[in-house]
């Protein structure tokens, strides 16, 4: 169980860290995961900035966080 939330905190600070780089550079639009929200909303992917990112952070910190603790590698 430590292993996990190990890999759970070290998905997390990943993420944050991750996506903070990807803001600086990228082209200032929505993250790629509003665009997965929109097919099930409606709109534009623009339209979906907020809930694509809460679905990009939980996504990438639950994926990496079991790869961290070895459950999927």
């Amino acid at each position: 169980m430590a292993s996990i939330i190990a890999g759970l905190a070290g998905g997390l600070l990943a993420t944050i860290v991750m996506t903070a780089v990807m803001m600086m550079l990228g082209d200032g639009g929505s993250p790629p995961t509003a665009a997965l929200v929109e097919k099930f909303a409606g709109g534009e992917p623009n339209d979906h900035a907020t809930p694509g990112m809460i679905l990009h952070m939980v996504y990438a910190v639950v994926l990496v966080g079991f790869l961290g603790a070895g459950i999927l590698a």
